[in-house]
């Protein structure tokens, strides 16, 4: 899946205190608002002033300091790269083969954020850094500024911030904002190896980064970004499972998703993730939902309204011209029967040009729904 870009007044969210939780609604300050009360604390707070002046040179030294324009923004990857999984059953629906994901970071992408977010106020490229990510050393917020870059927007580059990692690795293993990070390059990189066709080491990546990701959720169950990671590694996992691993690890997905939720509110990108856990459980096989209802008592369950409404909540939150997001949205129409509302939403999808390969997936299969509903355009 691909990667993307939060709007302006999502850039920096839950600076006071709101996290990245799935279904909940949450505090954002606008970034250039941040910004500006960061310096009024730095006037009054004559305590930090060496502290600021050592972050700005490492900002000055990584980042380009022109502000990102809106049209730029468009380019950056929204969110999850395409390999994105919640949990992956072999099911097939009306809309095709359900083991194909179209990202939100990510090939749709998974992170979306300012493109050049300043390394203050507590965080590195637009991720907080909370209490059980000590990311006080000098080394370590340089680190995450070379790496954070790499890992974000048309430019990523996962192989190279593994690099930059891995130079590390045996000195932050106990580091939760060093480890979350680690599990992302590496899956990142295992959709680098899927693409190179290379199926082995595209597994071996996947499920290295399920274990460092498991281990920095041990470290730190409170970081938005390890139980993102997490669910991220997790779902991608279940693509080497049987039907009752999916189930159980599906189960996992959407409770570290929810959490993340309640965590960090105003991330688009966790709620693509859920409507897209709803949308695969919803188009269960009739097998499946047997096989879910003998191992669980609970099975998992969840309709097409509901998928549509997580999603309905990503695209209010996230960037305006989010394709990958649209056609689940349009998906979701269909599903209900409501072929009215999804030629409308995949005409507005297709109305503006795809700005990368996974846009142009994305735009791909928009234009083939089109032409399968085209008669109930009004």
């Amino acid at each position: 899946m691909s990667e993307s870009v939060l709007r302006d007044r999502l850039t920096l969210a839950a600076v006071l205190g709101a996290g990245v939780v799935v279904g909940a609604s949450g505090l954002l300050l606008q970034y250039r608002t941040s910004r500006r009360l960061g310096k009024d604390l730095y006037r009054l707070n004559h305590t930090v002033e060496n502290l600021r002046k050592d972050i700005e040179e490492l900002k000055a030294a990584s980042l380009p300091a022109t502000p990102v324009n809106r049209q730029t923004r468009r380019k950056l990857r929204r969110g999850l790269p395409s390999e994105f999984h919640s949990l992956r059953f072999s099911s097939s629906g009306e809309e095709g083969d359900l083991d194909e994901f179209y990202d939100a970071d990510e090939v749709y992408s998974i992170e979306k954020v300012e493109a050049w977010n300043s390394i203050s106020n507590g965080s590195v490229i637009g991720h907080s850094l909370p209490a059980g990510g000590d990311t006080g050393s000098p080394e370590l917020l340089e680190l995450f500024s070379n790496v954070d870059p790499l890992l974000e927007g048309e430019n990523r580059d996962s192989e190279q911030a593994l690099k930059f990692l891995e130079e590390h690795n045996e000195k932050y293993t106990d580091n939760s904002e060093y480890l979350w990070r680690y599990a992302r390059a590496l899956y990142l990189q295992s959709a680098v190896e899927g693409g190179k066709n290379n199926p082995n080491r595209k597994k071996d990546f996947i499920f290295r980064a399920k274990r460092i990701a498991s281990q920095a959720l041990s470290i730190d169950g409170n970081n938005p970004d390890v139980r993102k990671w997490y669910a991220v590694a997790l779902g991608a996992a279940t693509d080497y499972q049987g039907i009752p691993e999916k189930i159980k690890d599906g189960h996992e997905f959407r409770k570290h998703v929810d959490y993340a939720i309640k965590l960090r509110p105003t991330d688009h990108i966790l709620f693509h993730m859920l409507g897209r856990w709803c949308y695969e459980v919803a188009q269960l096989s009739w097998i499946e939902r047997k096989v879910a209802s003998t191992l669980f008592a609970d099975p998992p369950y969840s309709t097409c309204e509901e998928a549509r409404r997580y999603f309905t909540e990503a695209k209010q939150l996230g960037p305006d011209d989010w394709k990958e997001n649209e056609l689940f949205l349009a998906k979701c129409y269909v599903g209900s029967g409501d072929y009215r509302s999804a030629i409308l939403v995949l005409d507005l999808a297709a109305s503006t040009p795809a700005v990368s390969k996974d846009e142009e997936a994305a735009l791909s299969e928009i234009i083939t729904l089109q032409n399968k509903y085209k008669s109930y355009r009004s």
